[in-house]
């Protein structure tokens, strides 16, 4: 016998309890997994929402974007690579390579690609010149970019003219920026 009393039996799974912190895929996963073994589990998770780097979000008229999670981490025995694999979305696929960045609206018609990259680079290139101590004196990075946002819009949408598209494609740069 030791000093720390007799040898303990092993525990049985329902006697276990588990704390998973973090409901994104991994968390959700093992939270999953341990459940599934018996395991009490406690699932912690600091944001208002589930799902990690992974988030659904509807922008104004033209429906949902996904935001976040744009890379796979590993490609054997991962599902979501399978599934984004077996609909030809991966570059390695062959029905067909994904060379640049595809924008549909949310009934799969293509979206003008150069009105969403006007958005993302003027949202990018304000946030690179506040980094760089350039831009002004603004409260915040939001205050500096919503004042690039409303000084540049009226000359974006009279080059572009799609202004339901060119608001879209800036809430989502805007948001994709902000999760990061």
């Amino acid at each position: 016998m030791s000093a720390a009393g007799p040898p303990r039996e092993p525990s049985r799974a329902s006697d276990r309890t588990c704390i998973v912190v973090g409901a994104g895929a991994a968390g959700l996963s093992c939270a999953l997994r341990l459940q599934q073994h018996g395991v009490r589990v406690t699932l912690l998770e600091a944001a208002d929402r589930v799902g990690g780097r992974c988030l659904t979000t509807s922008v104004g008229d033209l429906g949902v974007f996904e935001l976040g999670a744009q890379w796979f981490h590993g490609q054997k025995g991962n599902p979501a690579f399978a599934l984004a694999e077996s609909l030809g979305l991966t570059p390695q696929t062959p029905k067909r390579r994904a060379t640049t960045p595809r924008h549909l609206r949310s009934d799969g018609r293509p979206a003008n690609a150069d009105v969403v990259r006007s958005a993302s680079r003027l949202l990018f290139e304000t946030v690179s010149e506040l980094e760089a101590g350039r831009g002004g004196a603004h409260a915040s990075v939001g205050a500096a970019v919503r004042a690039a946002w409303e000084a540049a819009r009226p000359g974006l949408l009279a080059s572009h003219g799609d202004g339901a598209l060119l608001d879209a494609a800036w809430e989502a740069a805007e948001k994709l920026q902000c999760a990061i």
